[in-house]
């Protein structure tokens, strides 16, 4: 039943039309359109939830070696955080511009994260990244 609202919740955030496009990873994450806390399930946290998702799917390809591009800086997923969501989720999210593409990250040979943890990011990313 949680993943049929969740399900529903997303399709009808994708219907609400193109939205605006984002111009620059610094876009806020109010632009998304996913709200609500994934049916009653605790709120997703960056020490709960997002900095273990970072490190088991993205710090291999996004190290601390990379400036701009390091995902195990807390800042940097700040600063990133609509691209981010954008490209994790896995359907279209109304603000995204589409590049980029629903489900294009992670990028590789995996391990890729589930529909629900994709969501779960997105949650986060639009609750304002609690930590």
């Amino acid at each position: 039943m949680r993943n049929l609202i969740c399900m529903l919740a997303l399709a009808l955030a994708a219907c609400g039309g193109g939205g605006t496009p984002a111009t620059s990873d610094l876009a806020t994450p109010s632009d998304l359109a996913v709200t609500g806390d994934l049916a009653g399930a605790p709120a997703p946290t960056y020490a709960g939830f997002a900095q273990p998702f970072f490190v088991k799917y993205c710090i291999s390809c996004h190290p601390s070696a990379s400036s701009t591009r390091d995902f195990t800086q807390y800042s940097v997923l700040q600063q990133n955080a609509h691209n981010i969501a954008c490209g994790v989720s896995p359907t279209a999210l109304s603000g995204c511009s589409g590049n980029p593409a629903p489900s294009q990250f992670p990028i590789g040979s995996g391990p890729f994260p589930t529909d629900d943890e994709r969501r779960q990011l997105v949650v986060w990313v639009q609750d304002g990244l609690p930590q």
